[in-house]
């Protein structure tokens, strides 16, 4: 299960200042699951989406499509998986998805950032431990997760490239959670757009659109080595065509 990320290996990531010591421990509450933590969760996030809204229309031209294929899942939860092209693009999904809980993984390093670690956690932001052994408990924690209707999102390209035309590598991660415990993978693709109307005014740079893919099922009668994969290239074919059927 190729789930880590080396940073040294990344491309393009956002190397910041990170002072404090963070390591995942074991019993690890990856859900955050508090009566209060929960209200102040969807009261913060509920009122940041106007702006939010406002926000990445203006500086990315963003449009959302595919939301009725979240119809599909009734009330189950899923892992979500998308490309990785710029660092806003998980507020992409995150207004995509709205009201349900989404729950991001992310480097365990991150947690050593000063301010930002508290903001992460509060959004969500769930840490990828860096000793296999806790990769099994979160593993449980967010199966458990997704069957309580909430998303988790997982990045299978592992690295951001921003603006990248096409897929990177997938690493395995969010597939093997998927085949492993019987959970839907909701796919998503951020594609581009030439700037219209007032846009053109500030835009150097492509407009973006996401859109959300109609769910893939894992295989049940498959070996679990075989459902992972034959889910990644599903997936990965799924995305393919759809960036295809975008660009024309």
């Amino acid at each position: 299960m190729d789930l880590h990320i080396k940073e040294d290996e990344t491309e393009h990531v956002l190397h910041l200042w990170k002072p404090f010591r963070f390591e995942t421990p074991a019993g690890y509450d990856y859900r955050l699951r508090h009566p209060v933590h929960d209200f102040f969760y969807y009261l913060v996030r509920l009122a940041l989406h106007p702006f939010l809204y406002l926000f990445n229309h203006l500086m990315f031209g963003l449009r959302v499509s595919g939301r009725r294929n979240l119809r599909s899942l009734g009330r189950s939860g899923a892992v979500t998986v998308c490309n990785h092209v710029h660092p806003m693009d998980c507020t992409f999904l995150d207004f995509a998805l709205l009201p349900r809980r989404v729950y991001y993984l992310t480097l365990e390093s991150n947690f050593r950032i000063p301010i930002a670690r508290h903001l992460i956690r509060f959004f969500g932001g769930v840490p990828l431990p860096e000793r296999p052994r806790r990769v099994c408990e979160l593993f449980d924690e967010m199966a458990a997760a997704a069957k309580d209707g909430c998303f988790v999102q997982i990045y299978p390209e592992g690295v951001m490239k921003p603006y990248a035309d096409g897929l990177q590598d997938f690493r395995d991660g969010a597939f093997h959670l998927a085949a492993k415990r019987q959970l839907p993978v909701l796919p998503a693709v951020v594609t581009y757009r030439r700037p219209a109307g007032l846009l053109r005014l500030w835009k150097r740079k492509p407009c973006m659109r996401l859109t959300l893919l109609e769910p893939v099922f894992p295989d049940p009668a498959l070996p679990r080595r075989e459902a992972t994969a034959d889910l990644t290239a599903r997936c990965r074919q799924a995305m393919e065509q759809a960036m295809s059927d975008l660009a024309q």
